[in-house]
């Protein structure tokens, strides 16, 4: 089969969950025998290590670290990213009439003017999929004004219904489907998140020197809630426990360092920029606890299961779309995401209320 893949960052390496998600997918679809072209945009640092069936020729309108000043500018940045680039556009039919696909694959257009790609592509008449692995629907549709809106057909709520739907998760879909413009998708399949199983067969040791050992591994942000972390530290360290917390990832991590330093948490918490995913699975089967008190409507979150295929057992907000695919009490500690939730799935761990052995093992299994 021929698979025309659409996505606004296609890395040589890794960036975010999304990007990370699409590029293992071309990977896998490649191992099988299927023919697939990449159409995505510049990323400079990744064209040395491209290899041919990936075109940077797609222009990317989001994302920038300079704020568009004026209204004006704004909306036409905010066009754009979610209506319609005609080059754009342009570039996804010409690779459809060059390379011949059976099928459109598409991941996130946001950046891409996805809603004029997607309309094309219906008009066209050739088959399309979109794996959703975050809100893209809502930030394409919300980017288009009134009168556009009705161009495209949007106010019907029946915009997306020539393709097919895969989503991360359920969570995904009802916050998707929650916007008024969009109303109930057609055709989803849920395609939970995964993980590579671990290359190693495990009998690890748990709490090795009587010392806990947490770890998080994400972008450095309230978001991914690592300021309750901190606070929750302080609390087990008021409560007497003997651990560590080691963070890994994207970001500043200047003003979480700080309050860990007015905590009086020197030695206990250390911050740590991207390492490579061979480093982080390492760093993984070394630890005990994966913390992952991220916000509600996190669509799933990959890492999770990677800690979880070495054994390491993940905390998680329980609301989040990665707890559909692990149980709490089996395979996993759920959550609410507030720092008094998080301080007491920290404590009974360290008091050996769980059994981490049981549920590293058990958590295994679900991701192999």
């Amino acid at each position: 089969m021929r698979v025309l893949v659409v996505s606004n960052l296609y890395p040589s390496g890794e960036l975010g969950g999304y990007e990370l998600g699409c590029f293992q997918v071309v990977e896998e679809l490649r191992a099988r025998g299927h023919e697939v072209l990449v159409m995505t945009s510049v990323l400079a640092e990744a064209i040395a290590c491209d290899l041919g069936h990936v075109e940077r020729r797609l222009t990317l309108r989001a994302f920038s670290v300079v704020e568009p000043r004026g209204a004006s500018a704004h909306r036409s940045l905010e066009f754009d990213s979610s209506v319609s680039q005609y080059a754009n556009t342009h570039a996804v039919l010409e690779a459809i009439e060059r390379f011949g696909p059976d099928v459109v694959y598409l991941f996130n257009l946001v950046g891409l003017g996805g809603l004029a790609i997607i309309d094309a592509l219906t008009v066209s008449g050739i088959p399309w999929t979109w794996h959703l692995m975050d809100r893209v629907p809502v930030q394409l549709v919300l980017g288009a004004s009134v009168p556009i809106a009705a161009l495209y057909g949007i106010e019907t709520g029946k915009v997306f219904d020539a393709g097919s739907l895969i989503s991360i998760s359920r969570n995904l879909v009802e916050e998707i489907e929650a916007q008024p413009r969009i109303g109930t998708l057609p055709r989803v399949t849920i395609v939970p998140g995964w993980a590579k199983p671990s290359e190693f067969v495990l009998d690890r040791e748990y709490r090795r020197g009587g010392v806990l050992r947490f770890v998080f591994a994400g972008t450095y942000g309230t978001h991914e809630g690592i300021d309750l972390i901190v606070q929750a530290a302080g609390r087990l360290r008021d409560a007497g426990q003997n651990f560590t917390i080691d963070f890994f990832g994207f970001g500043n991590y200047l003003q979480f360092e700080k309050a860990a330093l007015a905590l009086g948490l020197v030695g206990r918490l250390t911050f740590n920029g991207v390492i490579g995913q061979s480093e982080l699975r390492a760093v993984f089967r070394n630890a005990d606890v994966f913390l992952f008190p991220s916000l509600e409507r996190e669509p799933f979150g990959f890492v999770p299961l990677e800690a979880a295929s070495e054994g390491c057992v993940p905390i998680i907000t329980g609301e989040a779309g990665v707890s559909e695919r692990l149980v709490d009490g089996v395979h996993c500690v759920k959550i609410s995401r507030d720092v008094d939730s998080l301080t007491e799935a920290m404590l009974a761990v360290a008091d050996e209320k769980f059994d981490l052995r049981a549920f590293g093992q058990r958590a295994r299994f679900v991701v192999d």
